[in-house]
């Protein structure tokens, strides 16, 4: 198993009583050897030999490093074995600091632990002066308070924030944040800066202003970009052409479009808030590096106001190595399917996309212009509605939420799933082309008219409507009454009545809309209502 930084931390701590410095730190860590390896050899440092000559007896060792690592001398018993332990050669000093430090329990052990977080914190931030790494861990003790103070001296001696000089800045394992403000007149974030977050999970918060021109800066290792927006109303471009390894994408509070351009490396994710109801933002993504072990971009619509539209781009390429999938969180957004002013997202140029999977608590208007390949959209997962109009010329699994979808389906080959809601479900493919509606289980479709699904545009002999779970309509089980419906309620009320009894689907005409009711599990009850707008005749050969 390698050594941990943590455990050579711990060394420093205790055979020096101070920090790591960055440097030094790093480099054990790169050695690759075993933590008492490392620690014999702390022993062959100019440091070491002075701070422990030959000539020092073991007495007075054990009390240093017992001073070193606990704050305190050693009781009598303690000081007593381990002088014996030296004394007798059973146990070198180097294999003594560890053993001290591994057996601490209660007060000293807390002692220890504050001191190898502190201690790592200082290496983390890449600080190198050993007088100021004796003076911060000097301070540190069993509370936490001593750490939040040894913590808030190292920040004021590590500043990884921008400033507005060309800044060259380099982190290290910790997870750091780094602050800037761009495309403003003061603006720190600036053509020639350069952002190393080395290790650990970085983020670099941009604050965008007014009145600043938009830098070429170079960023590397930094997993999270938040971008905030000090003006809802600005149209910003940031140039991220030198940007490599940047994983997530947040942006925040702009109502006009965010350009991001010349992006050239994969994103994992992008993250979208506060969108304002007149916004277009827009984010485009270079999909070239996109490779088949990665394929997914995660997207995030939060907090938009209603009929807000996020457009995300990603520039079309070669046909390999191109997003596949997109994964859709609608969350805490304002509008709403029924208020028609539901807000939303536009994946433009997805020619290669296959899959759109989305979840999340709020109604989301989808538009995938251009996602001519597109088999499936499945928003199953999705504690809300989805308005969509299908894309996929090949035909299209859709998944509706839970609550009401407004469906439009325009190519053949379509399956529709509505699930739970009243789904508002449109078929307006060329003629002749078949078309499928699923329903999985009963209770898809409600009983009345404000709870049951509504189809327009189905074609008798054509379309079909399959109900999985519950066997094929035909001759037996199909019910075609000669009586007229008004309503959705009058349907389910001559159903009830015993007409349905023996039957599993009833079909009730009716000039303009009819009705196709349901009753599943056989007791001669309706069970869901089915609304065939425009619709005069329905077979059982409609049911598949």
């Amino acid at each position: 198993m390698k050594t941990t930084r943590e455990d050579i931390t711990q060394v420093y701590v205790s055979t020096f009583n101070r920090a790591p410095d960055a440097k030094g730190l790093e480099y054990w860590y790169e050695t690759d050897l075993a933590i008492e390896q490392i620690s014999s050899s702390f022993f062959d440092q100019s440091e070491t030999k002075e701070m422990y000559p030959t000539t020092m007896n073991n007495t007075t060792f054990v009390e240093a490093i017992y001073n070193n690592v606990f704050n305190h001398a050693p009781d009598e018993d303690g000081l007593k074995y381990w002088s014996g332990e030296l004394d007798n050669e059973a146990i070198s000093r180097s294999n003594m600091i560890l053993a001290i430090g591994n057996g601490a329990t209660g007060k000293d052990k807390e002692i220890l632990d504050n001191k190898t977080e502190v201690g790592l914190y200082h290496a983390g931030r890449m600080l190198n002066d050993l007088d100021k790494a004796t003076d911060i861990m000097s301070g540190v003790n069993e509370t936490e308070e001593s750490v939040t103070t040894a913590k808030d001296i190292i920040n004021t001696l590590s500043n990884f924030n921008l400033t507005k000089s060309k800044d060259k800045i380099v982190a290290g394992f910790l997870d750091d944040t780094i602050e800037g403000d761009a495309l403003s007149i003061e603006q720190t974030y600036t053509t020639g800066d350069s952002v190393d977050g080395g290790d650990g999970d970085d983020t670099l918060k941009l604050t965008l202003g007014i009145g600043g021109s938009d830098p070429i800066a170079s960023v590397k290792n930094i997993e999270t970009i938040e971008l905030t927006s000090l003006n809802p109303t600005q149209n910003h471009t940031i140039n991220i052409s030198n940007w490599t390894d940047v994983e997530n994408i947040k942006i925040t509070n702009t109502a006009a479009a965010t350009l991001i351009s010349n992006a050239n490396y994969e994103f994992k994710s992008i993250f979208i808030n506060g969108l304002s109801e007149t916004a277009i933002q827009s984010v485009e993504v270079n999909d070239d590096i996109f490779n088949s072990s990665y394929d997914t971009l995660y997207l995030t619509l939060s907090e938009a106001s209603p009929s807000a539209i996020a457009r995300v781009g990603v520039a079309n390429s070669d046909t390999e190595g191109v997003i596949e999938k997109y994964k859709i969180s609608s969350k805490d957004n304002s509008g709403t399917i029924l208020g028609e002013n539901v807000s939303g997202v536009s994946l433009s140029t997805v020619n290669n996309v296959s899959s759109v999977y989305i979840y999340g608590d709020s109604d989301l208007k989808l538009l995938t212009d251009g996602g001519t390949d597109i088999t499936r959209v499945d928003a199953s997962s999705l504690e809300a509605g989805l308005e969509y109009i299908s894309t996929g010329q090949s035909g299209t699994d859709i998944l509706g939420g839970t609550k009401r979808d407004d469906i439009t389906s325009l190519y053949p080959n379509d399956t529709i799933d509505g699930g739970k809601g009243a789904d508002l479900i449109s078929l307006k493919a060329v003629t002749q082309t078949q078309q499928t509606i699923k329903y999985n289980n009963l209770g898809d479709s409600g009983t009345t008219t404000a709870s049951a699904d509504n189809i327009i545009g189905f074609e008798t002999t054509v379309d079909k409507l399959s109900f999985e779970k519950l066997g094929a309509g035909d001759t037996n089980n199909f019910y075609n009454s000669s009586s007229i419906a008004s309503s959705v309620e009058t349907a389910v009320a001559k159903a009830n009545s015993g007409e349905l009894k023996g039957h599993t689907y009833g079909f009730y005409s009716n000039i303009g809309d009819s009705f196709l009711i349901i009753d599943g599990d056989g007791d001669g009850k309706a069970d869901q209502a089915i609304i065939l707008s425009g619709v005069t005749l329905f077979e059982a050969g409609d049911i598949i």
